[in-house]
C-alpha cells in the first residue's frame, strides 16, 4: 500500500508522484475513466459536433464572394442554437473541470484507508463532498482569483527581463501551491473555507522552497508537454489543410476537430498528474506536524499485543 503521510524533501516529493502512478496508476485512472469518463465523452462529443459544424459551416463557401455572407446569416439564422449549445458546453466543462481537480483530492483522501479505491467509493465520496466543492469554487472568485490576475499583470511585466522570468515563475507556482493545499485541506480534513486558505498558507511555507520548486516543475512540465502536444495538433492540421485537394474539405475538418477535442482531454489528464503532486506536498506537511505515521505504528502494536 502506498505510504501517504511521510516527510519528503524535495526529491521525495517529485519521486513519489512517479512512484504512486507506477504503483497505483492503474487502479487510479481505471478509476478516474469509470466515474469521470462518461462526463469527459460527452463533452467530447459535443465539442465534436459543435466544432465540426462550425468549421463546414466556416469553410462551405471558402474562397467565393458569398462566404462571409453565407456565415453571416447562418448565425443570424442559429442565433438560439449557438447561444443554447454554447451555454450547455460551458456548463459541463466547469462541471468537469470541477470534478477533474477533486478526484485526485478524494481519491487519495480513500487511500488513507483502503488500498484500492472503487469508484462506488469514489462517487459517494463526490456526492458527499459536492456542496464543499461548489462552496470553494464560488469563495475562490472573490478571493484567489482577484490575486491570480493581479499577480499574472506583475509577472506578464517581470517576463520583459530575464531575471524576471523565474522570479514571475516562482511567484505563480507559490500561489498555485497555497490554492490547492487549500483545496486539499477545505475537502480532506473539512476546514472552513478561510481555515483551510490559512492552513494551504501555512504548509506553503512551512517548506517553502520544496514546495514552490515542486509546484513550478509540475506546472511547467505540463505546459510545455501541453504546448507541444498543440503545437503538433495545429502543425498536422495545418499540413492537411494545405495538401487539400478540390472544394471538398470534410475530412480535413473532422482531423481538424478530433485532434482539438484530443489535446483537451490530454489537458485534463495532465492536470491530474499536478493535483497528485500537490497530494504528495499536503500529506508530507500532515505528517510533519502531526506525526500520523508514528501513532498509526502505537496502534498496530497495541493492536497485536491483543
Amino acid at each position: 500500500m502506498f505510504q501517504l503521510y511521510k516527510q519528503r524533501n524535495f526529491n521525495a516529493l517529485i519521486n513519489d508522484t512517479f512512484v504512486f502512478l507506477k504503483a497505483g496508476g492503474k487502479n487510479y485512472f481505471s478509476t478516474y475513466l469509470t466515474v469521470i469518463g462518461p462526463l469527459v465523452l460527452l463533452i467530447m462529443v459535443l465539442l465534436f459536433v459543435v466544432g465540426r459544424v462550425f468549421f463546414e459551416s466556416m469553410f462551405s463557401g471558402f474562397g467565393s464572394p458569398e462566404a462571409a455572407q453565407m456565415l453571416q446569416d447562418y448565425f443570424s439564422n442559429n442565433v438560439g442554437l449557438f447561444i443554447g449549445g454554447g451555454f450547455l458546453a460551458l456548463l459541463l466543462v466547469i462541471m468537469l473541470s470541477l470534478l477533474n481537480f477533486s478526484f485526485p483530492v478524494l481519491y487519495l483522501s480513500l487511500l488513507e484507508h483502503v488500498e484500492k479505491p472503487t469508484s462506488q467509493m469514489l462517487l459517494s465520496r463526490i456526492k458527499a463532498s459536492a456542496g464543499r466543492i461548489i462552496v470553494f469554487t464560488l469563495l475562490s472568485l472573490i478571493t484567489f482569483l482577484p490575486l491570480f490576475v493581479i499577480l499574472g499583470v506583475i509577472s506578464f511585466f517581470l517576463l520583459i527581463t530575464i531575471i524576471g522570468i523565474p522570479v514571475s515563475v516562482g511567484i505563480m507556482a507559490a500561489v498555485i501551491c497555497w490554492f490547492f493545499l487549500s483545496f486539499y485541506d477545505y475537502l480532506t480534513a473539512k476546514a472552513g473555507y478561510f481555515t483551510a486558505m490559512q492552513n494551504g498558507f501555512k504548509m506553503l511555507f512551512s517548506n517553502f522552497w520544496p514546495h514552490m520548486g515542486t509546484t513550478a516543475i509540475f506546472w511547467l512540465l505540463s505546459f510545455a508537454i501541453q504546448m507541444i502536444i498543440s503545437l503538433i495538433t495545429s502543425t498536422i492540421s495545418s499540413v492537411f489543410f494545405t495538401v487539400s485537394n478540390g472544394p471538398d474539405m470534410s475530412g480535413n475538418i473532422v482531423i481538424t476537430v478530433v485532434l482539438f477535442v484530443l489535446s483537451i482531454a490530454i489537458s485534463y489528464f495532465f492536470s491530474n498528474i499536478l493535483m497528485l503532486a500537490h497530494g504528495m506536498i499536503y500529506y508530507s506537511c500532515k505528517e510533519q506536524t502531526e506525526n500520523k505515521t508514528l501513532y498509526s505504528e502505537i496502534d498496530q502494536i497495541g493492536t497485536d499485543s491483543e
